[in-house]
């Protein structure tokens, strides 16, 4: 069973036995397996997706990683992207450059988006 299969499962599991009380309102899930999920639920759950490592960014501990921009695009709509703000120097790029570029990915992909 795949992460999103297992997810999917669970969220349905939960809204059958707890019913319209259901106070499941978001899933977690890497950036690969958020637009399987939001193909099959929609706008029913919010998706959070860590993982969030641009191309200029060592994958560290991640192992199922996409960029923001990527991440917005498949129907995240929030990203845990601390080290992708703080840490992974790659190429020699200063803090401030990581954080300009990561607001650049996320404005390209919510221009995208709106169009």
């Amino acid at each position: 069973m795949t992460p999103a299969e297992y997810i999917a499962e669970m969220l349905l599991f939960f809204e059958d036995e707890i019913g319209e009380e259901n106070p499941i309102g978001a899933f977690v899930c890497s950036p690969l397996e958020v637009r399987c999920l939001k193909d099959e639920f929609g706008d029913r759950f919010k998706a959070i997706v860590p993982g969030v490592r641009s191309l200029f960014m060592e994958p560290d501990h991640q192992k199922r990683v996409a960029s923001p921009y990527d991440a917005l695009l498949a129907g995240a709509e929030y990203l845990v992207i601390g080290s992708q703000l703080k840490e992974g120097l790659k190429a020699g790029l200063f803090q401030e450059d990581r954080v300009n570029r990561t607001n650049a990915e996320i404005k390209r992909a919510y221009t995208q988006l709106v169009h």
